[in-house]
């Protein structure tokens, strides 16, 4: 629809001040700043948050936390919200024809020069309807205007619509550091408190994994756009990181019908990077599970994680653990896709690359304090397109990318430290179809790539601090 033939005019009123949240500037602020009292900081660097939208007592610490992983609010001047509808069957993608939204703390203007690529897209159409009485976008707008300076919105409903629809919306708005995205939703809804809490922790390892296709409402009611959100992060490589999680019942609300809320943060492989703290804990965990597992034959323990851990600790992660003794590898295992928390992952590869690399004989105690750990955790696999080896050996970047090649039930997979002994594309790949038991020159439409980048750190074992690491504990 062309520009001008929309009514732009109008400023689209608060639809739940009074019950959501006080109707006062005085009061809604004084809110806000609780829940931001109430918030954790964990950090991280988003470029895109998951924020819930219940009423502000229940999910505003939630929601706080959630924004505060945009560490640079300031340079924020364009903020883009996909909500959910609630009141209506939407069929698609809404968005309102306002040239701001009003709230009790102000007059947020509508980004419409930005909006216009939206508006060519099938199943995007302009309409205020859908828009009336609807919680998802003000949640998330109020406490923007509190917790940012100055800044322009691209308010989206969502309805039910195709992952890849929401995607290409989300590739047209993306912009640069001037632009944040929030997707709005609540996690489980409407069941008892153990329900609840099982179901949450299981939403957050799909979304943490980026298991985009798992997801359905019974998980969230923002599903539709958090599954296009995946899928763009997935093909961006970025990391997802829930940072904050809590429900109706702990806000006091009854245990019988209980909504879950979730913070998670989006970073770009390149900025989301662990602190020299996380990475010391990291390594303690990999030194203590392999003292643990020379004492025990070689058992993995059980890590358990108190409440006083960081999420980053015990998101869902895919690593590597390389052993190394006096300049040699001893020992190299790890995960290619994400199947437990962090810790857990990096406990039982470095158990495994002691005690089941079949290159290497078993690690015997005398070589354990002698040892230097090496860890990498993986970013998301991304998929390789292409229609033929030159096609695909265009699109390596030599020194970056790690690659997995795989080819019905077999599959190799190389890190990126690797480029360092094979530093020719086509060597590289050619080594790694060996890897995988195929020729080196052997190609089949069959085979799929992905490529992924990696972070990487270690050092001597640590020296041996017990079981029980900073509220860490390794257990049998």
């Amino acid at each position: 629809m062309p520009m001008d033939t929309i009514s732009i005019s109008s400023v689209h009123p608060p639809q739940v001040a009074g019950s959501f949240y006080p109707a006062t500037a005085a009061a809604l602020t004084r809110h806000i700043d609780r829940a931001w009292q109430a918030s954790r900081s964990v950090g991280l660097h988003a470029k895109m948050a998951v924020v819930p939208h219940a009423g502000i007592v229940y999910s505003g610490a939630v929601a706080a936390s959630a924004l505060r992983a945009f560490d640079r609010p300031e340079r924020i001047k364009r903020l883009v919200i996909l909500g959910p509808a609630h009141r209506v069957l939407l069929r698609g993608i809404a968005l309102h024809p306002a040239q701001a939204f009003a709230t009790p703390l102000g007059e947020v203007p509508v980004a419409w020069r930005d909006m216009a690529s939206l508006r060519a897209l099938d199943d995007v159409r302009v309409d205020a309807t859908p828009f009336a009485g609807e919680h998802s976008l003000e949640m998330v707008l109020i406490m923007a205007q509190r917790l940012f300076g100055d800044f322009e919105i691209i308010p989206v409903l969502v309805g039910q619509a195709a992952p890849e629809l929401v995607e290409e919306i989300l590739a047209r708005v993306w912009g640069n550091e001037e632009t944040a995205i929030c997707l709005s939703s609540d996690l489980s809804h409407f069941l008892r408190d153990d329900a609840a809490r099982a179901l949450d922790a299981q939403t957050r390892n799909l979304i943490e994994a980026g298991h985009w296709q798992a997801l359905e409402g019974n998980n969230a009611c923002g599903y539709v756009a958090l599954r296009g959100a995946l899928k763009r992060a997935q093909a961006l490589r970025m990391r997802v990181t829930g940072t904050h999680f809590t429900n109706s019942a702990a806000a006091g609300g009854g245990t019988d019908r209980v909504v879950g809320y979730g913070a998670f943060a989006f970073e770009y492989p390149g900025v989301a990077q662990f602190d020299q703290d996380s990475r010391e804990s990291m390594l303690s965990v990999a030194g203590a599970a392999l003292r643990f597992a020379v004492a025990r034959n070689g058992q993995v323990p059980n890590i358990v994680a108190g409440p006083c851990v960081s999420p980053v600790m015990t998101a869902q992660r895919a690593t590597f653990v390389t052993l190394e003794l006096e300049g040699q590898l001893r020992g190299c295992v790890g995960s290619v896709w994400p199947q437990r928390p962090l810790i857990d992952d990096i406990g039982a590869n470095a158990v495994k690359a002691g005690f089941a690399d079949h290159r290497f004989a078993r690690l015997p105690p005398d070589e354990l304090e002698r040892l230097v750990i090496k860890i990498s955790v993986l970013s998301p696999l991304a998929p390789l397109t292409f229609a033929h080896e030159s096609d695909l050996l265009r699109q390596l970047q030599p020194d970056r990318d790690g690659l997995l090649i795989q080819e019905g039930h077999t599959a190799a997979l190389f890190l990126p430290s690797v480029w360092s002994q094979i530093p020719e594309p086509r060597d590289f790949l050619a080594h790694l179809k060996m890897k995988m038991g195929k020729a080196p020159d052997h190609w089949s439409s069959a085979l799929q790539a992905y490529r992924f980048t990696v972070e990487s750190f270690g050092g001597p074992i640590p020296p041996n601090q017990g079981y029980h690491l900073d509220g860490i504990s390794i257990q049998p």
